[in-house]
């Protein structure tokens, strides 16, 4: 794998992983809903949704509609990021925790 450094815009990283034996880093592959896979550029992500089917909103406000879980999509962007920044935090399981405040 190498790493590209560029000049920045806003909002942008500073590098990108740079595509390696023909595989791309940037994007993560979903699955529309005719089969058809497609590969979003995971930094674009800005929010997933299950209504009741799985809707990927990019920054550009398009709107995906795909055969993956909400939880699939998020573990995808959590692989890309993990090779492309490093080592992440990893998941609590957050199933057992209340939202109880103490008075």
């Amino acid at each position: 794998m190498r790493i590209a450094f560029r000049a920045t815009r806003a909002g942008q990283p500073a590098f990108r992983v740079a595509p390696t034996r023909g595989m791309c880093f940037d994007m993560i592959k979903l699955t529309r809903f005719d089969g058809s896979e497609l590969a979003v550029n995971a930094e674009l992500v800005k929010f997933i949704e299950a209504a009741p089917d799985t809707i990927v909103t990019l920054t550009s406000d398009q709107k995906i509609l795909v055969l993956e879980t909400v939880e699939e999509v998020i573990d995808r962007v959590i692989r890309y990021r993990r090779l492309a920044y490093g080592c992440l935090p990893e998941a609590r399981d957050r199933s057992e925790e209340t939202n109880e405040v103490e008075h």
